[in-house]
């Protein structure tokens, strides 16, 4: 598996752009609305019912602006957290859950266990379902190995896959 350096990805970059034109507008929004203030006729203010709605507008776009902020900040640390996880399993081995195992380099593995000590026929497959290794065997109750070399039941060593 491979995993990438701990970073910007190309969505947090789109997203602090995003973020940059939204804080640019706003910049531009603040500096319409002082100006206007600042420019009223004192005789004829600005109608209140408009002025509350550019508040109105104002305090929504602030609000785009802090919510974007901690989504840009929920997502990297989502992106570092998936990171450091994987991280934590290079240069171990794992087991997981499955009956296929790949014959590398004259070796296969499966772990397996059992309930109670039990009788056991383990039978080897090739890719196209032909039965080439048999073998049986008694296992002790609980976690078992079974290793195999990758030589067929009829003596032959049997190719990598």
């Amino acid at each position: 598996m491979a995993v990438g350096g701990v970073g910007s990805s190309p969505a947090t970059s789109a997203l602090a752009g995003s973020r940059q034109g939204i804080a640019d507008n706003f910049d531009t929004f603040l500096q319409i609305l002082v100006t206007q203030l600042k420019n009223q006729n004192p005789l004829d203010p600005l109608d209140t019912n408009q002025f509350t709605q550019q508040l109105v507008q104002f305090t929504g776009v602030e609000q785009q602006l802090k919510t974007n902020q901690f989504l840009e900040a929920m997502m990297l640390a989502n992106q570092n957290a998936g990171s450091s996880q994987a991280v934590g399993y290079i240069g171990k081995e794992i087991t997981a859950s499955g009956t296929k195992s790949e014959l590398v380099d004259g070796a296969a593995r499966w772990h397996f266990a059992v309930d109670e000590p039990a009788q056991i026929t383990v039978q080897v497959k090739d890719a196209a379902g032909n039965v080439v290794f048999v073998k049986e065997g008694n296992v002790n109750k609980g976690e078992s190995v079974f290793n195999w070399d990758g030589i067929g039941s009829d003596g032959s060593k049997k190719p990598n896959g």
